[in-house]
């Protein structure tokens, strides 16, 4: 997939069609570590499928997204990675439905999105 082709607000897939990505922001804020040289950063929540078929909300950093407080019974799952680095893992966009089931478990965990 072309990182051109990535948008705030799309579920990506895996090429397994087992793990998904809800892209939540895009910008330098997103950086990993200080110093990183490529600013062009993603800020994603991340769901997969287990092996009896259920989605499950992934857990990725404990801390919050800039400009943005949790609440206490907030679930924290934002991952940061580079654009590049998150073209290379996309397959595709998810299709609706599996969009759907991807925010709908986010929701149910706790996670707004």
């Amino acid at each position: 997939m072309k990182k051109s082709t990535i948008e705030v607000g799309k579920v990506y897939r895996s090429k397994s069609g087992k793990k998904f990505r809800l892209v939540t922001g895009l910008g330098p804020e997103f950086k990993l570590i200080s110093g990183q040289t490529d600013l062009d950063c993603v800020q994603y929540l991340a769901c997969y499928t287990n092996k009896a078929g259920q989605m499950k909300v992934s857990m990725g950093l404990q801390t919050n997204p800039p400009g943005k407080e949790k609440d206490a019974d907030e679930v924290a799952a934002w991952f940061h990675t580079t654009r590049t680095s998150f073209a290379s893992w996309a397959h595709c966009l998810a299709t609706d439905p599996e969009a759907e089931l991807v925010r709908n478990t986010l929701k149910l965990a706790g996670v707004r999105v």
